[in-house]
């Protein structure tokens, strides 16, 4: 586990979008998002899959992801703070592919301290404690999430080989092409064992999180990989712990998690009919998205969009 010493301002976590050539309306809804909500942000979290597929930072070829990875530049070269943790799609992601996106690479688990702030409001403050939880001096546990999946013993059993430093070394030797394949079928495998399999094993384990909670003294967990975005409260040993699940983005809709001094952390949801966004906090285990701002398309967004279309298509 890493440390990311405290953040302070507005932070904006996202996470499983699995930016493909063949999903136009995800790519084009982030990038409005790059240059709307996350220009005007101070720190922006990325908390893996970012990508469908990511075979090797010498990939250079694929103009897609290069051109994502361009456009994330241009964030950080405004001033916004980029971080990424790697996911179970993109864990080959580098630090070469760091330095072209502009981004810190983050480790598979992050501890962050969040400076001092107060309830938002006179009205805020009457509610009770588990309906208010700003971020008051919080300690915060970031990952992917995809390690408190432990019942799905086969998908860790595999996380554990492909993870291991000999395998992905073994791995980025073979020839692009090969590499396309392997990805190509492995996503096939993927897609089968979910589909065939009775039981959620998809989601993370209460006992994987009771534990990470009590390891890390953390108050406050985010993360992502399960599809689930929810917000659940928990009382660990006692001690009031918000664990808050990002939404996975689709070509219907997508979202983000903000985290702002003095405020609730807010579920905020970009709507594809209209790219709105609403902005509210949820009731424990439950996120249903509203209408609110429109973010307009501009100019960039459409040619980085042309720009990608020469890309290569995997799986």
């Amino acid at each position: 586990m890493s440390t990311g010493g405290v953040i302070g301002g507005t932070t904006l976590l996202i996470s499983d979008l699995h930016l493909a050539i063949d999903g136009p309306g995800i790519a084009e809804r982030f990038i409005r998002f790059l240059h709307g909500p996350a220009r005007e942000a101070d720190a922006l979290y990325i908390l893996g899959d970012l990508f469908e597929v990511w075979i090797g930072d010498d990939d250079t070829g694929n103009a897609f992801n290069e051109s994502i990875l361009t456009e994330l530049a241009h964030l950080a070269r405004s001033g916004v703070a980029v971080h990424f943790t790697r996911g179970n799609r993109d864990f080959l992601c580098g630090r070469a592919s760091a330095r072209r996106a502009g981004w810190q690479l983050l480790g598979d688990e992050t501890l962050l301290g969040v400076g001092h702030t107060t309830a938002s409001s006179a009205a805020e403050a009457t509610l009770p404690a588990q309906e208010r939880q700003t971020v008051n001096d919080t300690t915060l546990l970031l990952m992917h999430g995809d390690t408190l999946c432990t019942e799905d013993h086969a998908y860790q059993r595999f996380r554990a080989i492909t993870h291991h430093g000999l395998v992905r070394a073994a791995f980025l030797c073979l020839p692009l092409a090969w590499r396309q394949r392997i990805a190509r079928r492995l996503r096939q495998r993927s897609i089968a064992h979910q589909t065939g399999s009775s039981t959620p094993l998809g989601d993370v384990s209460e006992r994987a999180v009771i534990e990470r909670f009590r390891a890390s003294g953390a108050s406050l967990m985010i993360h992502g990989h399960t599809h689930r975005p929810a917000r659940h409260d928990l009382s660990i040993d006692g001690r009031p712990c918000v664990r808050w699940v990002l939404p996975d983005w689709t070509e219907s809709r997508g979202g983000y998690l903000a985290l702002e001094p003095g405020q609730s952390p807010r579920m905020v949801w970009l709507d594809a009919s209209n790219d709105s966004s609403d902005e509210r906090v949820e009731p424990a285990g439950n996120v249903a998205p509203d209408v609110g701002e429109r973010l307009e398309p501009d100019c960039d967004t459409q040619q980085a969009l042309t720009n990608a279309g020469a890309g290569t298509r995997f799986g």
